[in-house]
């Protein structure tokens, strides 16, 4: 992603995470994207944060930001009635006297962010779907230029999105070729002349784009382009489809215990309480993790032949039930689960926000405590 020229309005924001975090990834019953106030304002500062909170709110007007972009959505059940005496009403007045405004990405970024960044930092290498909800296809798009816009061109698709993939960017194949054309009366060509042939040379551009970022990449070319209407030609890859949906799974580099798991799960999140089902010398191979109210995927662990299952929330029955068909679960908090992504889209705004616009993390306790006396 390009950086994006200051003013820089709460919009350009929306768009960034639209790209990071697809809205079409959402769940059905999500509501995710913008919430609350002026999207046409121009940002001075953007505040991440889980929650959307009244503590939230404080902390981006007294940081100078007028943007808060949460993984909660600030209204999410339609209302019938917005009490100013409680929540949500009371933090999105606030909001609204103080000029901000909010965004959400929810399940959308769980399928995308929070828990690879949960697997990273914990160092377990899990790249498999839990529970697949469904794929987005990879494209082929190509197209001819001008030598001398083809810089120009290659630089705005792989801002986009486009030539990305594990461990690459900036990719793209390119080849020298001719074109041939004869403009007609009442175009307006940006090189030959109406009513004669013409012939030159052209350099051919082809990029492979994930679906998510397809729209954004013709966009983007059409802006940047020369010709009135680009041939271009957008191509699906047969059998390269990616899965997507909640949670990840995989195997551990080597098996530990239960016990050994849970204590690299207290180093590297400090949750505030953590919980585990089952022995805690149990050998473990397989492991899965969803961040956030995951325990009710315990089945589709169930089903992948996983171990032990780290997640933010698991209910008494679902303990219960899942102990019984042998899995084990380690329970380290909603939001300590999902706090760490809050650094995850900081670090994947900041490239393309101007440096003069802060971009701010915000971190609160589960609100849970527990007591030893």
């Amino acid at each position: 992603m390009a950086v994006i020229d200051l003013p820089m309005q709460h919009r350009d924001v929306f768009r960034l995470i639209d790209q990071i975090a697809p809205p079409h990834l959402a769940a059905s019953w999500d509501r995710v994207g913008f919430m609350l106030g002026d999207a046409s304002l121009e940002t001075t500062g953007v505040v991440v944060a889980v929650n959307p909170s009244l503590a939230c709110a404080r902390f981006a007007s007294e940081q100078g930001a007028n943007l808060v972009v949460a993984h909660h959505p600030l209204l999410f059940k339609p209302l019938k009635t917005l009490d100013v005496t409680r929540e949500p009403g009371r933090t999105a007045a606030y909001m609204a006297a103080q000029g901000l405004t909010c965004f959400a990405a929810h399940t959308n970024l769980d399928s995308t962010g929070c828990n690879h960044e949960l697997a990273e930092r914990l160092g377990w290498p899990l790249d498999r779907v839990l529970q697949v909800e469904g794929h987005h296809g990879r494209f082929k798009v190509g197209v001819a230029v001008p030598p001398a816009r083809a810089a120009e061109v290659r630089e705005a698709l792989w801002s986009a999105g486009a030539g990305s993939d594990e461990g690459y960017d900036r990719a793209a194949v390119t080849f020298e070729a001719t074109e041939r054309f004869r403009p007609l009366l009442g175009s307006d060509p940006s090189r030959g002349t109406t009513g004669e042939d013409h012939v030159g040379p052209v350099e051919r551009i082809e990029v492979v784009v994930e679906e998510p970022h397809l729209r954004a990449v013709l966009v983007a070319l059409q802006a940047v382009h020369p010709d009135e209407a680009p041939a271009l030609d957008v191509v699906r890859l047969h059998g390269q489809d990616t899965p997507t949906g909640i949670g990840l799974w995989g195997d551990l580099e080597q098996p530990t215990t239960l016990e050994a798991l849970a204590r690299r799960v207290h180093e590297v999140l400090a949750p505030r309480s953590l919980r585990i089902v089952g022995d805690r010398q149990r050998t473990v191979r397989r492991v899965a993790v969803c961040s956030g109210a995951g325990g009710d995927l315990w089945e589709a662990c169930l089903r992948h032949g996983v171990d032990a299952f780290l997640t933010g929330e698991v209910r008494y029955h679902t303990a219960l039930d899942a102990a019984a068909c042998g899995l084990a679960f380690i329970e380290a908090g909603h939001q300590a689960t999902e706090q760490p992504v809050v650094d995850r889209l900081v670090r994947l705004l900041r490239p393309s926000i101007p440096a003069e616009i802060p971009v701010l993390a915000f971190a609160e306790d589960e609100p849970f405590e527990v007591l030893s006396w």
